[in-house]
């Protein structure tokens, strides 16, 4: 980790911080993604491309692996596990195992589903246009809620994201130009 310096105060935020603005936590993060609406020809076929295969190692993961009672698997294990053991040994999944080309088509995806959807939220919140999908927050909320950190949060201030309870901040970006 970096050491930084601040002049300001230091945020740690949650998992669970943008929910109210419509944003999922880990367990319902692979039905957002899934939710995937583009205009754009080639990101349909590599969504297409990666969701097919996303379906077939859940349904091995959720047979061979998944821990919970439910039998249902969220998509930051699943793809844990994809990147350490790339394959599910004697299924056919094993003729086209996980790759490095998948790694960076589900990057992809979910990168283009967060963008779409902070532009339709931007688009609801601040009344530029008409979302293409649908928003799942309240605008007024998410408008107070913004006005709300833009009065605290000085030059100086530092704010950081944490993954799980008791686990380090794992992405630190100063709030302004120090």
């Amino acid at each position: 980790m970096t050491p930084f310096t601040t002049r300001g105060r230091v945020y740690v935020l949650g998992a669970s911080t943008s929910v109210f603005a419509g944003y999922p936590l880990a367990t319902s993060l692979q039905s957002f993604a899934r939710d995937f609406q583009t205009l754009e020809v080639g990101t349909r076929q590599v969504a297409s491309r990666i969701f097919d295969k996303l379906n077939e190692a859940e349904f091995h993961f959720t047979r061979h692996i998944v821990r919970d009672p439910n039998g249902v698997a969220n998509l930051e294990e699943l793809l844990t596990y994809l990147e350490f053991y790339h394959t599910f040994p004697g299924t056919n999944f094993n003729l086209n195992p996980w790759d490095s080309a998948d790694s960076t088509a589900v990057r992809r995806v979910i990168t283009e589903k967060f963008l779409a959807y902070q532009w339709d939220l931007k688009k609801i919140v601040w009344g530029s246009g008409t979302p293409v999908e649908q928003v799942a927050a309240e605008p007024k909320r998410v408008r107070e809620i913004s006005d709300g950190w833009a009065r605290l949060v000085n030059p100086g201030d530092v704010a950081g994201t944490q993954d799980g309870a008791g686990s380090e901040p794992t992405c630190i970006v100063s709030a302004f130009p120090m």
